[in-house]
């Protein structure tokens, strides 16, 4: 089993994105726990564009598909969400674009498709309201979130859910919205400073990668 993981580089005002420093420093494998063989995570820093990022990110997932055809994979996506304190996983993608600001390469949709001759909106297929659950047990600050905004971040997610999200050897497609280091509040529920967001994102995501190859794992029995 694969898991690709992203972030996105910094656009706008956001001079450096938590979502790729948080991904960058996290493991090049993971376990689910001692007894099970470690899990391949590929780290990838996604181009804040509309092209851009979706060819970057099914470039790498077809490189794996045509390697290892029988390999069972996983995708989770970060991203940045300025008005946010809290780590939200995404249970929905929205099939528009209209854009706040330019992408990196000066796009600018409005009120555009990004499928025409897709549903509105495509859900995850993982137990995103369990997985917050567990994550919020474990001390996180964590909710799920029912809309990804119309920008690049939910682009991405609802091509990635149109590709794959029916493909059998993918065990889930999901999206993680980190808000900026600064705002981050912790379950106490306090403000914590930039060292410490940084290392609670990083164990966050962990046990993300952990709940996303557990439950593809648990499919496989």
């Amino acid at each position: 089993m694969k898991l690709i993981v992203t972030g996105f580089n910094a656009f706008g005002e956001i001079a450096e994105n938590p979502s790729e420093q948080t991904i960058h420093r996290l493991p090049d494998f993971v376990k689910v726990d001692e007894t099970d063989e470690p899990i391949d995570v590929a780290k990838l820093t996604l181009t804040t564009c509309c092209s851009d990022s979706w060819d970057e990110l099914k470039r790498a997932i077809e490189s794996i598909k045509s390697s290892m055809p029988a390999e069972k994979f996983g995708i989770i996506m970060a991203g940045v969400a300025g008005n946010r304190d809290k780590i939200c996983l995404e249970r929905f993608a929205l099939n528009v674009r209209q854009y706040r600001i330019p992408d990196n390469n000066q796009h600018r949709p409005d009120d555009e498709h990004i499928e025409p001759n897709a549903p509105d909106a495509l859900r995850t297929s993982l137990p995103v309201k369990s997985m917050v659950e567990e994550l919020n047990n474990a001390g996180y600050a964590c909710d799920v979130s029912n809309h990804a905004g119309t920008y690049v971040c939910n682009e991405t997610y609802f091509r990635a859910l149109h590709e794959y999200n029916s493909d059998p050897n993918c065990i889930g497609v999901l999206f993680v919205h980190v808000p900026p280091f600064e705002s981050y509040k912790h379950t106490d529920p306090n403000h914590v400073d930039e060292r410490e967001a940084k290392q609670i994102f990083e164990d966050a995501m962990h046990k993300i990668i952990q709940m996303v190859a557990a439950n593809g794992l648990a499919t496989e029995v």
